[in-house]
């Protein structure tokens, strides 16, 4: 009669196969640290749909490519418009630094700026949330930097897609001293957060040592079959 292996043989086997084999990498969270990506500055004076036009090779835009860090601002004067950028972990902030008045010269259609993840470094946006405090109406009109930008709509002048974020300068003013309508002409800021989706770990992918203690398993549990063959007689 041919015995089985021995409940201690099948253990030694099963223990050895069923040790910690796999590492699994946390997925990066949704941040702007440490990526690169482009932020670009474009004007169209048209009635269109599609943001996106005023970034094509024919709009002739302004493009950089730039690295988030936390710890300082990317730009603080991008393309010599007058605008701080600063990115830190999910949140972008524009603000007006520049000393002569921000308005819509000539009234384009868009006249604004882009944030492009054209690596393809960062998850799926989501969405975006403005973070700027508005202005109130008894809060003072002179000096209130760090307040949104006057004229900015962000349910009219921030729009995304998977890889995108556009903002629209073209209704914002920024003016050194009071004009007759504004309500805050030195509030100087667009801040906002961005939702990316979740990063989906990867699947674990075995170590070297796996397929040692694999194969170490398999080799005891047939030395420990052999050992165990019963004798014949004659």
């Amino acid at each position: 009669m041919i015995r089985t292996l021995r409940h201690g043989a099948i253990a030694t086997a099963v223990l050895m196969l069923s040790a910690p084999a796999f590492a699994v990498t946390a997925a990066p969270a949704g941040s702007f640290d440490g990526a690169t990506f482009e932020l670009g500055y474009g004007v169209v004076n048209r009635n269109w749909p599609d943001w996106s036009l005023a970034f094509s090779p024919a709009a002739f835009p302004e493009v950089a490519t730039l690295t988030g860090q936390a710890s300082s601002v990317e730009s603080a004067n991008f393309a010599d418009l007058g605008w701080q950028v600063d990115f830190a972990g999910s949140g972008v902030t524009f603000t007006y630094t520049g000393g002569a008045d921000w308005m819509n010269y000539g009234n384009p259609k868009f006249n604004g700026l882009r944030i492009h993840d054209a690596a393809g470094v960062l998850p799926k946006i989501l969405g975006v949330t403005v973070t700027s405090p508005g202005i109130g109406a008894n809060s003072p009109v002179v000096g209130a930097r760090g307040f949104l930008l006057e004229g900015f709509n962000p349910t009219r002048d921030l729009q995304f897609d998977d890889d995108s974020i556009y903002v629209n300068l073209a209704n914002g003013m920024w003016h050194e001293e009071v004009m007759g309508s504004m309500g805050c002409p030195r509030c100087d800021t667009i801040a906002f957060s961005v939702a990316f989706e979740s990063a989906v770990p990867p699947p674990p992918v075995p170590e070297p040592s796996t397929y040692a203690l694999m194969v170490t398993g398999l080799g005891v549990a047939a030395w420990g079959a052999r050992r165990r063959r019963p004798r014949t007689t004659a």
